[in-house]
């Protein structure tokens, strides 16, 4: 399972946040998919027009992180895999309110057989899932 998005944002945009809706009066920092922030919000049970609110795209995630910590807007990102970065305070978590988006898929050709490092791939990468689901 891809772990759960939220809002991420630097303290000083999370000051001015006191209702999902907020939001709206920042720029959304967003990945690829145009859908994700009102998705968001209708996990908020907020009606929001999205459309109209200034969004900047990134393709990386690690980028798009960099300019909520620099105060260019609000990332939807999975808190999960900016804990440090929460920790630290760079980055903070003004919502509990999340959007699952999915999961991923481990696939091969069933006609060719598994090499031993597909097979220590996939038994490392089910622990490590195991291990997530149990925190």
């Amino acid at each position: 399972m891809i772990p759960p998005f939220s809002a991420l944002c630097n303290k000083t945009i999370a000051s001015y946040l006191h209702a999902p809706q907020d939001i709206l009066q920042h720029t959304l920092l967003r990945s690829y998919d145009i859908n994700e922030w009102s998705l968001w919000f209708n996990q908020a049970q907020e009606m929001a027009h999205c459309s109209h609110t200034a969004s900047i795209t990134f393709d990386s995630t690690a980028l798009m992180m960099e300019a909520a910590i620099n105060g260019h807007g609000i990332a939807l990102a999975s808190p999960f895999m900016f804990q440090e970065k929460i920790a630290q305070g760079q980055i903070v978590q003004p919502f509990d309110i999340y959007l699952n988006k999915g999961g991923y898929w481990l696939t091969r050709l069933d006609i060719k057989k598994q090499t031993p490092a597909q097979i220590a791939f996939k038994s490392w990468l089910l622990k490590q899932a195991h291990q997530l689901n149990n925190e």
